[in-house]
């Protein structure tokens, strides 16, 4: 039973984390970033977080710019790569389930 619900919960996060790598991707680039909220950390106490530059990492790893997207944020970027391969391995567990129907 609490394979069946992992599996739900996995597929849900998974396609809410394609949806902002889509988002990121295919809208202009002022949409994207007018739409984000600035950081807490920098608007409070001055200092990035780890996470800063990520919307800018994704948006720039959408345009295929990787060195631009590894500058951005590191973690982003690698973030967006597992987003990317987990999608493809959702969508080819889809497929093959879908054969055997």
């Amino acid at each position: 039973m609490w394979k069946t619900a992992f599996k739900y919960v996995w597929v849900i996060y998974s396609v809410i984390a394609l949806v902002a790598v889509l988002y990121t991707a295919l809208l202009p680039e002022d949409v994207v970033t007018a739409s984000v909220p600035h950081c807490y950390s920098v608007t409070n106490f001055g200092k990035p977080c780890f996470m800063c530059g990520s919307t800018r990492s994704f948006i720039a790893m959408g345009d295929l710019k990787i060195h631009r997207a590894w500058a951005f944020n590191k973690i982003a970027f690698m973030l967006w790569i597992i987003i990317v391969a987990n999608s493809l391995f959702i969508l080819k567990r889809l497929i093959t389930k879908l054969k055997r129907i």
